[in-house]
């Protein structure tokens, strides 16, 4: 009884308590659930302790997303990952651990990887300046020449294997020969983060190919003498670069016919290019091969001039090969179907100049170019296995680029009006939309521009422009 009395006299002077001497620290809020394949995964967390203890941040043993995860030292950290688009549909777990240094608390979620949302079920904000991914190459190339007289262009834009690249140069006034030409590409959307994969041996890259599951680059221009032309590829070991393409000055355009490489150009002997005539050639690659084989060859009719082969088109098992032949002064447009007898003239697409070419599916194909009529216009035609019909979805506009999309379908780059030629100057009201078949036209953007946009493409939920002046623009998408 005396001892009773005596604790409770004690705690009534030195405040006795039931709580324990250390008390857990918690994490105030729980990570996201879901990621998308368009942005990097961002969780801000913060942990509060209730005795003011000194607290770690770390990830958790069941992490499975891998995250990267930053403590700030102040009780906050920041956990974050770029989704990798080929796991989308799949989930993993966000873990991460407060550590007072004798209790924990842990917050833990399982994130889903969202599938990426199709771009005719997006909705696009204005296009706005993103990117200016070869500033460094415009520099130095004006630096080389002594002039800002080149182009500065972004010519082609690609989204392959989840990464969007670009194509630039110039192969008029021969730059690569001063600045090296690279393969340049983004792996997440982020301006400052474009990487060099391969360093070519080019003026220019003027376009880029998917076949087979493979990009492909057409030299336009080679850097090195002994009239050879060029095929760069990127297959599961990496770039690489095929110099086998004889007598091309110039490699346009490859594509894929069956199982063979098919790539045309133009050029010829050194006689022929120290007698200013200028050859169309069709080339062949078989895939037990070593190299490309000159396939047809096709001598200028009226030397001197230029005669080139300058794009490709595949369609069902047929190969089309267009492109023109001048004597300087006169341009001729050509149109040949590829036969067992060699190439043979393509009669549907008389009256036609092709300028450019894009395999929407195996069975269908659509044409860029300019109608040959009283009143010269730009127009669009369709490729089936049944004939050639007119693009009626794009009527009134010309494209300037055009870039495949999944199921089957075509973004399409265009100007407002077909008037040609085009208005040398701006401002341009330029027009991004979606043709399955080419009668169709699903408008998602339109804008005006100062700068002539060149290229398009769409990738991670934005869509992207490239200008005549090296920059990049985006337009990001909203569900």
């Amino acid at each position: 009884m005396r001892r009773a009395i005596w604790l409770l006299a004690a705690c009534g002077l030195l405040g006795c308590s039931d709580e324990p001497s250390n008390r857990a620290p918690h994490i105030l809020s729980p990570p996201p659930d879901t990621a998308a394949a368009f942005e990097r995964y961002v969780y801000d967390l913060a942990c509060a302790d209730p005795d003011g203890d000194l607290v770690t941040l770390t990830r958790g043993v069941n992490d499975t997303c891998a995250g990267d995860l930053t403590d700030h030292g102040n009780r906050m950290a920041t956990y974050g990952f770029d989704p990798d688009p080929r796991l989308a549909g799949t989930d993993c777990v966000v873990e991460v651990v407060c550590d007072d240094g004798a209790l924990q608390d842990t917050a833990n979620a399982t994130v889903t990887l969202l599938l990426p949302t199709d771009a005719e079920d997006l909705t696009f904000a204005p296009f706005e300046p993103w990117a200016e991914p070869i500033a460094d190459y415009i520099s130095e190339a004006a630096t080389a020449l002594g002039t800002w007289n080149f182009y500065h262009g972004i010519h082609d834009l690609a989204v392959h294997d989840h990464r969007l690249y670009i194509g630039y140069g110039d192969a008029t006034h021969n730059v690569g020969s001063l600045v090296p030409i690279e393969i340049r590409a983004w792996q997440t959307p982020d301006p400052q983060a474009i990487e060099t994969e391969f360093v070519t041996d080019e003026e220019q890259i003027d376009r880029y190919r998917q076949v087979g599951g493979r990009l492909l680059v057409p030299g336009v221009d080679a850097t090195e003498d002994g009239l050879m032309g060029q095929i760069y590829s990127l297959d599961a070991t990496g770039w690489s670069k095929d110099r086998t393409v004889r007598w091309a000055w110039h490699a346009h355009d490859v594509t894929l016919q069956d199982n063979d490489l098919i790539a045309c150009g133009s050029g010829g002997t050194i006689d022929d290019y120290n007698g200013g005539t200028v050859n169309a050639y069709l080339y062949r690659r078989t895939p037990d091969a070593t190299g490309f084989e000159v396939d047809t060859q096709l001598p200028h009719p009226q030397p001197p001039g230029d005669h080139r082969l300058t794009s490709l088109l595949t369609v069902g098992s047929t190969l089309y090969a267009t492109g023109y032949w001048s004597d300087y002064s006169v341009s001729h447009a050509t149109a040949y179907r590829h036969t067992v007898a060699g190439l043979e003239p393509w009669d549907e697409m008389s009256g036609y100049y092709v300028t450019d070419t894009l395999a929407v599916t195996p069975n269908l194909g659509l044409v860029f170019g300019v109608a040959l009529e009283t009143t010269l216009r730009w127009a669009a035609r369709v490729v089936t296995p049944t004939g050639v019909t007119e693009a009626l979805g794009l009527a009134g506009l010309t494209v300037l680029n055009a870039d495949p999309l999944p199921e089957g379908r075509a973004l399409i780059l265009a100007r407002e009006g077909d008037t040609y030629p085009s208005p040398e100057n701006g401002p341009w009201d330029a027009v991004v939309g979606v043709t399955s078949d080419g009668q169709d036209f699903v408008e998602l953007a339109r804008q005006t521009f100062d700068v002539l946009p060149r290229s398009i493409a769409f990738w991670r939920h934005s869509l992207y422009l490239g200008l005549d002046d090296g920059t990049v623009w985006r337009a990001w998408g909203t569900d």
